[in-house]
């Protein structure tokens, strides 16, 4: 077989590969759709709706569960995905009737629309109106539900019910889509939990965020259901909830108290009052029925505090899309990515294309034929098309896309005969760094880095930082415009709570491959902390193999730990576990690695130079340290290490801060500088 021939099988393969990701993320979307829950309704109906498997009681995880994400000496951390089992197991519902008629219809017929059978429907009225009496008896002829009543109705209601779930919902509050679904997943991922409840306006830390959100979604006549949105924006982190969240609970039934309760919120008091763990099933919602506003309390941790920052931006979010959809609906936009492995760049391209497909655009990364094998052992599932090929197969696979982006200045030379063409497409460079700084002045890499920069006639520069952006225009003097910093918000997030405050566990990239990082001092330094503070700290070191042969000048003869090569969700596991994060860094162009730490809930020292004060503000969400100077860096990593309301603090804020950065706005403006003038 002639190398053309297999290349063009490789290449045909490749493009069936991104026809049948299309195929599975539309059904996907499909799956979430009101026409596939009408359809499932249907079937119910017909009796042939047969449902997934249950997920009850299993310790298993479902099988769309990526599983545990282990980091060496480090408690394993479960990334969940977005699917969830249809449950076949019954459960009790027990509604507690009041005097509000309108509400009170709401809310069943909110139950009637979200809440998948098999169920029992248990009537609580402890002592409505005529009104509202005779509305629940008509209701229960009508829908086979069990009226009770009198001062006990709801304890006797619940105990009337045989079904080992028990989902207690106060009459007030309006249940979303897939509700007992998304509650047993939850309910049904610990075995050793009483109960979960669902976000709602009284949840600690989250549930004003939510309840903004909500609002705003509703409000902004979307095509979409906000539950739909919630949920997406959900990692289904199932968090322990300690307050709030009493208008719905769903129970084991073994874990029922004893004696009758009144209300879903007197009964989740007793129950937290007995020391039964309750977790937040952060994929769904009730709204109404808050009894108490939680406007005032401080989020319980920082995985709450995480879900709360998520949810403040996501009407943003939404907002961005279905704007960028309206104007670039349709486009098609080719990322250069010749790059081998897993990085900090690699992973902000790719999320900032799979923000572009949720507006409409298709996004596809372009890379070297050579690289395929270990790019997607690094990357088994990017989430947009990849096409492969050699340096002078970009023409062709440019064909019938409206733009193509560089990102590094090697590439650069390949877009040229793009250029040339009689009907060219956009031309734009994703410029993560100023290159030139990466060589010899004068050398002739240095050459080739500075020339890229002017090399494609027309192209359209963009940056991610000020400082990185004014570095192209004051050294070259061409343009170059400024769209959002943003970070993979899809994996980095809060994921597990504090740690215990002592020690206070410092993590530090050590890379010996990129000098401008600082490896040795970024050792010195951390010897140095290691052995002025004992105990009181403990050092987490990542970003190479110890048995590197490069690593071999670096003195590691003090206490530490040593995490290796880390992939993201490896990354993501071990920052939601560290206190602090150092990037002892020359300078960044901007770093992402620093962005993503603050997003797990550390708290984060960057280098004063370069562009980390993008993100980075100092003494309010962050520390900058002159990183010129060893003796300055003890002081600094010192002053957090002992510090710990200013810890705390900075930490607590970085969460809100970096949780602005989403791919979404990166995306927006990136194909802004693309089309707007075209």
């Amino acid at each position: 077989m002639s190398v053309d021939i297999a290349e063009e099988l490789r290449e045909e393969l490749e493009k069936t590969r991104a026809e049948l990701q299309q195929a599975r993320a539309r059904i996907a979307a499909m799956e979430m759709s009101f026409f596939w829950k009408l359809r499932n309704a249907w079937w119910r109906l017909k009796g042939g709706f047969a449902g997934g498997a249950s997920s009850g009681e299993r310790a298993a995880p479902p099988a769309a569960d990526p599983g545990l994400v282990h980091v060496p000496g480090f408690v394993p951390v479960r990334f969940r995905g977005h699917a969830f089992d249809h449950s076949t197991d019954a459960v009790d519902i027990v509604v507690l009737a009041h005097d509000d008629l309108p509400t009170l219809e709401a809310c069943l017929g909110a139950l009637l629309r979200h809440a998948r059978p098999p169920y029992t429907l248990f009537l609580a009225d402890p002592g409505a109106s005529p009104v509202v009496r005779n509305r629940l008896e008509a209701f229960a002829r009508d829908q086979g539900a069990v009226l009770v009543s009198g001062a006990d109705a709801f304890g006797r209601a619940f105990e009337a019910g045989s079904s080992r779930h028990v989902f207690l919902l106060d009459g007030r509050a309006r249940v979303a889509a897939d509700v007992l679904d998304r509650l047993i997943a939850c309910l049904g991922s610990n075995g050793d939990i009483a109960g979960v409840v669902p976000l709602a306006a009284d949840v600690p830390g989250a549930g004003p965020a939510f309840d903004r959100a909500a609002h705003a979604l509703a409000d902004a006549d979307l095509e979409a259901d906000p539950a739909t949105l919630l949920a997406a924006e959900s990692a289904r982190l199932f968090p322990e909830s300690g307050e709030g969240g009493g208008c719905a609970l769903l129970v084991r039934r073994a874990a029922l108290p004893e004696g009758a309760k009144r209300s879903p919120q007197e009964l989740l008091a007793v129950l937290r009052a007995g020391e039964k763990r309750i977790l937040l099933a952060d994929d769904t919602w009730v709204a109404g029925a808050s009894v108490a506003s939680a406007a005032a309390l401080d989020a319980p941790d920082r995985v709450v505090a995480g879900i709360a920052a998520r949810l403040a931006v996501l009407p943003e979010r939404v907002g961005l899309r279905e704007s960028a959809r309206r104007r670039w609906e349709g486009k098609r936009v080719l990322y250069v990515l010749p790059v081998l492995e897993r990085g900090g760049g690699s992973n902000v391209v790719l999320s900032e294309a799979r923000a572009m497909t949720r507006m409409g655009v298709e996004a596809r990364i372009f890379n070297l034929a050579g690289h395929r094998a270990v790019f997607e052992k690094s990357y088994p599932a990017p989430g947009v098309p990849i096409v492969y090929g050699r340096e002078s197969d970009l023409v062709e696979a440019a064909h019938g896309f409206d733009a193509v982006i560089g990102t590094a200045h090697y590439s650069v030379p390949w877009m040229v005969p793009l250029a040339k063409l009689s009907r060219p497409p956009v031309l734009g460079y994703c410029i993560q760094d100023y290159e030139p700084l990466f060589y010899a002045e004068g050398s002739e890499d240095w050459k080739r880095a500075f020339a890229s920069y002017g090399l494609v006639s027309g192209v359209r520069r963009f940056s991610k930082s000020k400082w990185n952006a004014d570095e192209v225009v004051a050294r070259t003097g061409l343009d170059c415009a400024l769209v959002s910093a943003s970070f993979d918000a899809e994996v980095f997030r809060p994921r597990l709570p504090e740690p215990a405050a002592s020690p206070v566990r410092i993590a530090a990239m050590v890379r010996p491959s990129t000098p401008r990082r600082q490896p040795g001092l970024t050792v010195d330094v951390m010897r140095a902390l290691a052995q002025k503070l004992g105990d009181g700290v403990e050092v987490v070191l990542f970003g190479s193999e110890r048995s590197d042969p490069a690593m071999r000048p670096f003195r590691l003869d003090f206490p530490h730990r040593f995490a290796g090569v880390l992939d993201d969700r490896q990354l993501s596991a071990l920052l939601s576990q560290v206190h602090v994060f150092a990037d002892l860094s020359t300078y960044q162009a901007l770093g992402v690695a620093s962005l993503e730490a603050m997003a797990s809930g550390a708290a984060v020292v960057v280098p004063k130079a370069g562009g980390a004060g993008t993100f980075a503000r100092h003494e309010i969400n962050a520390l900058a340290v002159d990183t010129s100077s060893r003796d300055a860096c003890i002081a600094c990593l010192e002053r957090l290490a002992t510090d710990g309301a200013l810890l705390r603090r900075l930490a607590a804020q970085a969460i809100v801060d970096a949780g602005l950065h989403t791919p979404d706005r990166a995306a927006a403006g990136i194909l802004e500088v693309l089309f707007a003038k075209a």
